[in-house]
């Protein structure tokens, strides 16, 4: 049997499909697309009408989805229909409670951001979420003293996330490169950081927040729960 080469594919290639700046960076103002000709289509009129609109909702749903995955570090479909029904549920029992304020969007931002490994990356410690997974499946992390190896581990309220010994050096190295550059990001306002004693720790719920709180650009998380229950 022939094995499948994994190539590896640049990130540039999948903000310019995107056409978002989803991972922050300064060299996306600075790609330039290629401009394709167009050519006349002769069948044109042959086509119904009523087709574009389902292509372009289909596409809508599609590059949704990969901005998301892109957003929290490339996550398989299956990972994703599982998040969708835990999250779905806990959305249920709660709207019988406060069926006016409880909103779906909350719901999977409290999810997401209250994971292991995007909290890493959130507080600047790590430089990317691969790193961060890394970190946690070599054990360098800690939460209330226990070294956990799972990078989907949720973190709660008046958590203490704290790092081994052998990583100090990169983290410190990680914390300098920040601070040199003029770095237009921020960390969010749940999470207390501890930049000397290498420490984070979950203050506040997520849910008392928008995502405009945390990024630069909207996701539409209801679309994407219609469009992973279709699938």
């Amino acid at each position: 049997m022939e094995r499948k080469h994994s190539y590896y594919k640049p990130k540039y290639k999948k903000l310019l499909r995107l056409k978002e700046n989803v991972y922050n960076t300064d060299k996306f103002f600075k790609l330039k697309k290629k401009k394709k000709k167009k050519f006349w289509d002769q069948v044109i009129y042959y086509k119904p009408r009523f087709g574009r609109f389902f292509n372009k909702k289909y596409k809508f749903n599609l590059i949704l989805k990969q901005k998301i995955n892109c957003y929290y570090g490339n996550l398989l479909k299956k990972t994703l229909k599982k998040i969708n029904k835990i999250v779905y549920k806990r959305f249920l029992q709660n709207s019988n409670k406060y069926s006016n304020f409880v909103k779906l969007d909350q719901f999977f931002l409290e999810y997401f951001e209250s994971r292991l490994d995007v909290i890493l990356f959130r507080s600047f410690f790590v430089n990317s979420l691969r790193e961060s997974k890394k970190l946690i499946k070599n054990g360098h992390v800690l939460v209330n003293r226990i070294k956990i190896t799972v990078n989907s581990f949720l973190i709660k309220k008046s958590d203490i996330i704290a790092f081994s010994d052998h990583c100090l050096p990169l983290l410190k190295q990680n914390i300098n490169k920040i601070f040199s550059t003029n770095v237009s990001s921020f960390s969010p306002k749940y999470l207390e950081i501890n930049y000397i004693t290498f420490q984070i720790v979950l203050v506040s719920s997520v849910k008392a927040y928008n995502f405009f709180d945390i990024s630069f650009f909207k996701l539409n998380f209801k679309k994407l729960n219609k469009y992973l229950l279709h699938i």
